[in-house]
């Protein structure tokens, strides 16, 4: 309290937190998802070891924690330490979500976004993103031994002969 010459008191003050920066803050580059540099597309052979890596930037701390998306699958907050880079693996189930969500038939290529959330703390520094294509699609039953062959659940395949089925005879050359 402070009271001035008259003898007026005036009332408490409430402390008002200040931040101080003594550089500047760091600003992530854009996700590198390796298997996908070249034709920027996670297949299925891909999807069993894929992984995005964050470069370190200038002032990031040791304790700063990204924050990493596949989609929409929050695949956690990894704290950065003293990596670089920093390599956060994606599980074959997060990228088979994020590809046949909202359609169990897709064939073809999806987008996904790949985003990265700095954080100090609880607040959001900064954050980029990648956007890749996925296409896991392959033919017949769902492979219970994801995403590693032999899919046992396919059926063997037949061959239609002249004369023997599921088996080639010379007289079977040049047939269609």
């Amino acid at each position: 309290r402070i009271t001035d010459e008259v003898g007026n008191v005036s009332n408490l003050s409430f402390a008002a937190g200040v931040k101080v920066l003594f550089a500047p803050l760091p600003v992530l580059e854009t996700p590198i998802v390796d298997l996908a540099e070249t034709d920027k597309l996670i297949d299925l052979k891909d999807s069993a070891n894929t992984t995005v890596k964050l470069r370190r930037v200038d002032n990031i701390l040791d304790d700063d924690e990204v924050r990493v998306e596949w989609g929409g699958q929050n695949l956690g907050e990894f704290a950065f330490g003293t990596n670089d880079p920093l390599s956060v693996p994606v599980p074959f189930t997060d990228i088979f979500t994020e590809y046949y969500d909202g359609d169990a038939d897709i064939t073809t290529d999806k987008p996904v976004t790949i985003v990265a959330t700095l954080l100090r703390g609880t607040e959001v520094i900064s954050d980029s993103e990648l956007e890749i294509g996925v296409n896991i699609y392959y033919p017949g039953p769902v492979n219970p031994t994801d995403p590693v062959p032999p899919n046992d659940l396919l059926e063997e395949p037949h061959i239609t002969s002249t004369a023997v089925p599921d088996i080639l005879e010379p007289a079977d050359y040049d047939n269609d």
